[in-house]
């Protein structure tokens, strides 16, 4: 009777604390802002550093 006791206490308290903790380390949606595509050209330009003799 003991036995069987304690194997049920200890699976409920097994069972708590998964609950518990999934709960508390659940983290809520985050919703992002998206923006639309544009279409632009490459532009390539060559930028010199330090002195230019």
């Amino acid at each position: 009777m003991k036995k069987k006791i304690g194997i049920a206490v200890l699976f409920f308290g097994i069972a708590f604390a998964s609950a518990f903790f999934i709960k508390s380390n659940s983290k809520s949606l985050i919703d992002y802002e998206t923006t639309t595509l544009t279409v632009a050209t490459i532009e390539n330009k060559i930028v010199a550093t330090g002195k230019v003799v």
